[in-house]
């Protein structure tokens, strides 16, 4: 956050106020109230995070923005779940945004005709790990939803932080293994509910479809629908049917 103030010559001087960045993505079309909450004689910034049904007032002390928890008013959905991302790759802060935007996307894709609240766990840095690098090519196989590879086995047991029926989905450098050209796989170990997918930034919905395939849902040809197999998606955002989330849930 900036704040930008006029000096006596007519010039903005900009000074770094604040971060929200371990909120995630707060700048999604969710509004934001500014007004004086906590009595103090100036203005404060008020939002609610979906994440996790909390609001948050931001307040001013000269230049900087400090953050208080405000409340809670929990999260919509008649069915929760919980997603974590691992990544294999060193987290850049462009990694950490393009996660955050695929949250987003699934977030409120998933909170359509299904009402499905998604909530954001963890994010883990798993490139340290050295028996773990050579997993940042995965393979795959043929990504099939029986079977999983020694690869997937071995990475999918990587679930720090994650309940039993959490999604951890895992970021990879690329997908090997089986014939075309993955860009997303769904295939997991029974116990261990997830995915893997590598970064494509034309595709903001990667990981709505995949999360939708490890709830059940299948490829269909409309390239409308978010379960098209191209990801070459029309009508954006992509469309889940009454049948889809009725499946998911």
């Amino acid at each position: 956050w900036w704040l930008g103030q006029f000096g006596a010559n007519g010039q903005i001087a900009w000074n770094l106020a604040g971060n929200t960045a371990g909120f995630g993505q707060v700048w999604d079309g969710r509004p934001f109230w500014v007004s004086d909450f906590n009595g103090g004689g100036k203005a404060d910034v008020l939002f609610y995070f979906p994440g996790d049904g909390n609001w948050w007032i931001g307040s001013f002390n000269g230049n900087q923005m400090a953050w208080n928890f405000a409340g809670n008013t929990g999260r919509p959905g008649s069915q929760r779940i919980t997603i974590h991302f691992k990544s294999l790759l060193p987290l850049t802060q462009a990694r950490l945004n393009y996660l955050a935007d695929q949250y987003a996307a699934m977030e409120a894709l998933y909170a359509g005709g299904g009402n499905i609240a998604v909530m954001r766990g963890t994010t883990e840095d798993l490139s340290g790990n050295a028996a773990l690098s050579a997993l940042q090519n995965l393979n795959v196989g043929a990504c099939t939803s029986t079977s999983s590879t020694t690869d997937q086995t071995t990475l999918f047991a990587n679930r720090n932080n994650a309940g039993a029926n959490d999604i951890v989905v895992y970021l990879a450098s690329t997908l090997i293994g089986g014939a075309g050209n993955f860009v997303g796989c769904a295939s997991h170990p029974s116990s261990e509910p997830g995915c893997a997918i590598v970064e494509v930034d034309t595709a903001r919905w990667l990981t709505a479809h995949e999360v939708g395939h490890v709830l059940g849902l299948t490829h269909v040809s409309n390239t409308d629908r978010l379960m098209n197999p191209t990801i070459g998606w029309t009508n954006l955002p992509p469309d889940l049917i009454a049948s889809e989330y009725t499946t998911m849930l």
